[in-house]
């Protein structure tokens, strides 16, 4: 079969611990909200659509860890990898909240290939904010040595005048196994003043990514009419009432397809998503 998608978005649920400015994702808990059993049963009809990677969001996804666990195990029995990404607070920080949670994590994380730690300026606020933030990785290293753990950190305004100081923390000083540079929407901000050191930082270290928006900007030296499409269509995301897009941006806006049962998903096959040549929920920077 042809690959058509590369990855499978997926958003668990709304529920979170946490009220940052800047998210894109429902804030109250909608009835018609899916089960982990749901989840589950969606598994094989991805692999079915050869996609390989499911990854996984909410809400905070560790405000539910037993829905990590079964959501890795049948990832692996489909042969399929898991990851997902949380905001980093509910982690154990000291010895004492790893005895209360050791279990729950340990059923949360075993089977995990990667977890994703946010990074940006509402998680952290102060030296303090960074020294639990800290703690938390190697704890977690500590805990599970053969856990990747990567930081998706956000390059707003403040994010970009510490981009080179926090990559060389994360990758020198952490030793984590990947950073993913996150462009903002709906934020004015300027990447463009940026590339030499984007540029530098990639070669530089290996480990450091962006996300397609920000490679599109810098590739095409524009906020949009870019040359190349962006990644919309090329990644299936789906949101915690079964809506499912080409980008997890669109979700609740613009929706392709309405899930009721899993295997519903297979219908995408038929489905055609227009190219897209810029992001319509970006903010342009000031060039």
């Amino acid at each position: 079969m042809i690959k058509r998608f590369d990855v499978c978005s997926i958003h668990l649920f709304s529920e979170c611990n946490m009220h940052c400015k800047f998210c894109y994702r429902a804030k109250s808990i909608h009835e018609e909200e899916k089960s982990i059993q749901w989840w589950t049963q969606l598994i094989p009809y991805l692999k079915e659509l050869n996609i390989d990677q499911v990854a996984a969001g909410g809400g905070e996804p560790l405000m539910k860890p037993a829905w990590l666990h079964e959501l890795a195990r049948k990832c692996d029995e489909n042969g399929m990898i898991f990851n997902f990404t949380t905001n980093g607070k509910l982690l154990p920080k000291d010895d004492r909240e790893s005895l209360l949670m050791g279990l729950d994590m340990e059923l949360a994380l075993a089977d995990t290939t990667m977890v994703s730690i946010s990074y940006d300026s509402e998680k952290i606020k102060n030296y303090k904010d960074a020294l639990d933030f800290a703690n938390r990785v190697m704890q977690l290293k500590e805990k599970f040595p053969k856990l990747k753990i990567g930081v998706n950190y956000l390059c707003d305004d403040y994010g970009l005048e510490q981009l080179v100081s926090s990559v060389k923390f994360f990758l020198d000083d952490l030793k984590l196994d990947r950073v993913f540079a996150l462009s903002p929407k709906n934020f004015t901000n300027n990447i463009l003043k940026y590339r030499q050191t984007y540029q530098m930082l990639t070669m530089i270290y290996p480990k450091f990514m962006v996300d397609d928006l920000t490679k599109c900007i810098i590739e095409n030296n524009s906020y949009n009419n870019w040359k190349h499409p962006c990644h919309f269509g090329k990644v299936l995301s789906i949101d915690e009432c079964g809506n499912v897009g080409g980008c997890s941006f669109d979700l609740g806006k613009v929706n392709v397809l309405k899930l009721e049962n899993p295997k519903d998903i297979l219908q995408i096959r038929n489905i055609e998503l227009k190219e897209r040549h810029s992001c319509p929920y970006l903010v342009e920077g000031k060039i």
